[in-house]
């Protein structure tokens, strides 16, 4: 009988104990499908921004919610009464992400030949917040797989001078 008190002080606690962590891991796994779910909707600009030649664009140092013509192929744009990020390409538009409550896209030249496109993106879902913010070169260096590597012979000196060079 001793046994059997002692055994209901010490798992009551554990039990509540075990019920928070179990909510707390559900959270946390929204969360961060919200996150990963935004990095990929910047990933898409990103590479968009890589496969366009160098160009001014324009409005310059302006954030908008709209990306117009900046791209070859590609055109971002917020739907701000469904709250979606939509990629319209080749005629189709493809909903990148939901729940989106703030999108901005701007450009800016440094120097005489780079410019820079970054994009922002927050997303609510529910009480989950995810914010992102990419900055990447317009025509920037391009190279298969995410390994800093030449792509033809995978050597990383040769890989390091093609991005240094002055003619690319």
């Amino acid at each position: 009988l001793m046994a059997l008190a002692i055994r209901a002080l010490v798992l009551v606690p554990v039990m509540t104990m075990l019920d928070t962590s179990v909510a707390s891991g559900a959270e946390s796994e929204t969360t961060r499908t919200l996150e990963l779910d935004t990095r990929f909707a910047l990933e898409r600009i990103a590479a968009a921004a890589r496969a366009t030649p160098r160009k001014v664009l324009s409005p310059q140092n302006t954030s908008i919610s709209d990306s117009g013509t900046w791209f070859d192929k590609s055109r971002f744009k917020l739907d701000a009464a469904s709250g979606q990020l939509i990629e319209a390409r080749d005629g189709v538009d493809n909903v990148l992400a939901d729940s989106v409550v703030a999108f901005g896209i701007a450009g800016r030249s440094v120097g005489v030949d780079a410019t820079l496109v970054e994009a922002t993106l927050e997303r609510k879902r529910g009480t989950d917040l995810a914010r992102a913010t990419t900055v990447v070169r317009l025509g920037g260096p391009r190279w298969r797989g995410r390994s800093a590597a030449c792509c033809c012979c995978r050597s990383r000196s040769r890989w390091r001078s093609w991005v240094r060079s002055p003619t690319r």
